[in-house]
C-alpha cells in the first residue's frame, strides 16, 4: 500500500516548470515526460478501483492526482504552442539562411497548399538550391511528392528539383530523401540542409533529418515551420508526441548508435520488418538496399 500511496502523492504534487519544459523540447525529451503522465494517468485509472474496495485509500486522492496530471500535461502542450508561435525555425542557422539543399515535406492536400504558398518566397531567394519535395502518401492518383512539384513548377520555381515518392512518414521522408540525393550524386556537396514543414512537426522532423542526414557530423541540418490555420493544434502536438516516442522505442533507431555512424542499410531493413506502413514493401527495400 505503501508504494500506491507515495505513487499517487507524487503526482499529486507534481509541479513542471517551464523552464523545465523549455529546456526538454531544446533536447526533444519532452515526447518521453508526455508519455510517462499518460502511462500514470492509465495505470491509477486501472488500479483505482481495486485499491478502494480493499484499501483505505479514498477517492478524493485518486481526483487530486488525476487532475494535477492533467494540469502538467497541459502546461507540456501550452508551452509547444508558445514554442511553435516564437520560433522560425530550429537547428543550424547556416543551415537555413544559405541551404545547399531545401526539402519540402509532403502531408494532406490543405496542409501542403499551405505549405507551399508560405515557402515559395523562401524557396525563390534560394535559387541555387536543390529542392527536394518528399512523400509518397496516402493519396491514389498522384503522391505528395508529385503533386508539390506540379504546383511549384505552376508557380514559376526554377531550381533545380527532385522528387521522393516512397515515404509514408517522417522517417522515411529523411532516409528515403538522403537516398535519392545519393543516387544522383548530390549528397557528398549537401553541407547544409533546410527542412520545411508545419511548425507543430518541426521537432519530430528534426530528430529524424538530423540523425539520418548528420550522421557523422558533417552536415548542419535545420527545420523551418511554417505556421499553420488549425483550431485543433494541441491535440495535433498530443499526436504528435506520443508518435514520436511509440516510434523511438518500436525502432529502436538511434539508440545503439552512438559511437558508429547510422548505418542506413540498418534502418532499411528495421523497417521493412518492423515499421506497419513498410512491411513487406520489396518495391521499396530492393529499390533502395543499393544505395544503404
Amino acid at each position: 500500500m505503501s508504494y500506491y500511496l507515495n505513487y499517487l502523492e507524487h503526482y499529486k504534487n507534481l509541479n513542471l516548470h517551464l523552464s523545465q519544459i523549455c529546456d526538454w523540447i531544446k533536447r526533444n525529451q519532452a515526447d518521453s515526460i508526455y508519455h510517462n503522465l499518460n502511462n500514470a494517468e492509465k495505470e491509477i485509472l486501472n488500479i483505482k478501483p481495486l485499491l478502494t474496495d480493499i484499501q483505505s485509500i479514498d477517492n478524493a486522492s485518486f481526483e487530486a492526482t488525476l487532475k494535477n496530471i492533467v494540469r502538467q500535461k497541459a502546461k507540456i502542450l501550452d508551452a509547444y504552442e508558445v514554442w511553435f508561435s516564437e520560433a522560425e525555425f530550429i537547428g543550424d542557422k547556416q543551415a537555413f539562411e544559405a541551404p545547399d539543399v531545401i526539402v519540402l515535406l509532403g502531408a494532406s492536400h490543405r496542409a501542403m497548399d499551405i505549405r507551399l504558398v508560405e515557402s515559395l518566397p523562401l524557396l525563390k531567394r534560394h535559387t541555387d538550391s536543390v529542392v527536394v519535395f518528399s512523400g509518397g502518401g496516402f493519396l491514389t492518383v498522384e503522391s505528395e511528392a508529385d503533386y508539390m512539384h506540379k504546383e511549384a513548377i505552376k508557380a514559376g520555381l526554377k531550381n533545380t528539383m527532385l522528387t521522393e515518392k516512397a515515404s509514408m512518414d517522417t522517417i522515411g521522408n529523411a532516409l528515403f530523401t538522403k537516398f535519392e540525393l545519393k543516387k544522383i550524386g548530390l549528397l557528398e556537396g549537401a553541407n547544409r540542409i533546410l527542412i520545411i514543414t508545419s511548425r507543430f512537426h518541426t521537432l519530430r522532423a528534426y530528430y529524424y533529418f538530423k540523425n539520418i542526414l548528420n550522421n557523422q557530423n558533417d552536415r548542419a541540418v535545420a527545420v523551418h515551420g511554417v505556421q499553420t490555420t488549425c483550431t485543433k493544434l494541441q491535440s495535433i502536438i498530443a499526436h504528435e508526441l506520443q508518435s514520436e516516442y511509440e516510434a523511438q522505442k518500436k525502432l529502436d533507431l538511434f539508440n545503439s548508435q552512438r559511437i558508429n555512424p547510422v548505418d542506413d542499410q540498418a534502418i532499411l531493413l528495421k523497417l521493412f520488418f518492423k515499421h506497419k506502413l513498410y512491411e513487406n514493401r520489396y518495391d521499396i527495400l530492393n529499390h533502395y538496399l543499393a544505395l544503404s
